[in-house]
């Protein structure tokens, strides 16, 4: 676990008199960080720093210095290798004496910054990070200068390029207490991804609303970058678009919406749209099953699908499990499909 990471993450928090509630974040955030992958930047070697960079090694294990770098690096734990030492070239200009410990190059390494709590030396590096266009999410149920970085992000909100990653809804739940770092991993997850990782897969004559509703649940839980929806739809005999093809293979999962006329219509001699050659609901659960997605299936206003009169190439889908869905309570009965979504997408849970 400790190759150097794509992903940089910059922690700031209060260095003393921590609540236990706050030191308890602190570890819950090192760990969460550990496990996903991510590299950590911390300044000084106390208080969220130093419980954050300890609980991040206990994960990661003895070779993490190739995964941690810190502005201050005379502290750490007994018999430790040193990580790498980020230049001081202070953010402040009108920070002479080095109170702010933080410098410009590990603003510019960082991908993301975390404040977790925050106090009155971890907003200059917030601040930096968000002239730089990099995301921040600070744990705002935790008080402080965390909750002074929430308010000021909210009122900036339509400036702001996280929103082109997370929504507004999303980046409220920093201020939900919470006693562990699930949503925090998401929502880090969500403003870091470039690409979709998800893909929805439906007929566009069958159920295009509840398509679309479950894609803004999905879009909720992984942000808006991460979730792949065609609402054009692809007429009978056009091409089946290279954008279609790239959104399926770079997918980690599908989702087919099946709804009741997911088959499709027959044609003049009885055959299902599904079956036809150039269908392309059926394109794209067949590139789904040749590559590496996960095929999870959602049945809405049906209870069973008749895979029997399937094409040979898709009745392998059988026996995968299968969620239904309803209307009027589609959020709760999805929660199998996020659980199962979770293993397979979040960083933290599907490392080997």
């Amino acid at each position: 676990m400790g190759d150097r990471p794509e992903r940089w993450v910059l922690v700031a928090g209060a260095f003393e008199n921590l609540s236990k509630e706050q030191e308890r974040a602190a570890f819950d955030v090192g760990r969460m960080l550990g496990r996903a992958g991510y590299g950590l930047i911390v300044g000084c070697w106390s208080g969220v720093d130093y419980l954050v960079t300890r609980s991040f090694r206990d994960v990661v294990g003895p070779d993490y210095s190739s995964r941690l770098k810190q502005i201050d690096t005379t502290g750490g734990p007994d018999g430790s290798p040193k990580p790498g030492k980020v230049t001081p070239h202070l953010l402040d200009p009108k920070d002479p004496d080095g109170t702010h410990q933080y410098s410009e190059e590990a603003v510019c390494l960082a991908d993301a910054g975390v404040v977790v709590p925050g106090c009155t030396y971890s907003k200059p590096a917030m601040d930096a990070l968000i002239r730089k266009d990099k995301p921040v999410l600070p744990v705002a149920h935790l008080g402080l200068d965390a909750f002074d970085v929430f308010v000021e992000m909210l009122e900036d909100w339509e400036n702001l390029p996280i929103r082109k990653r997370l929504t507004r809804r999303q980046f409220l739940e920093l201020a939900m207490p919470s006693t562990d770092c699930a949503s925090l991993e998401r929502l880090l997850f969500a403003a870091l991804q470039e690409n979709p990782v998800l893909f929805i897969s439906y007929r566009h004559a069958d159920v295009p609303d509840a398509a679309a509703r479950i894609a803004e649940l999905l879009v909720h839980r992984y942000g808006l970058r991460s979730v792949f929806i065609d609402v054009e739809g692809l007429e009978p005999g056009r091409v089946f678009s290279d954008e279609l093809k790239r959104a399926v293979r770079g997918s980690r999962a599908v989702v087919p919406i099946i709804g009741p006329r997911w088959e499709g219509p027959l044609d003049t001699a009885g055959v299902p749209r599904i079956s036809q050659a150039d269908d392309w609901v059926a394109k794209e659960l067949l590139m789904a099953i040749e590559g590496d997605s996960s095929v999870l299936p959602v049945l809405v206003q049906r209870t069973a699908v008749d895979f029997t009169a399937l094409p040979p190439s898709l009745r392998q889908l059988e026996p995968i499990q299968r969620t239904q869905a309803r209307y009027e309570d589609m959020e709760h009965d999805l929660q199998r499909l996020f659980d199962a979504l979770d293993q397979i997408v979040l960083p933290s849970q599907n490392a080997s």
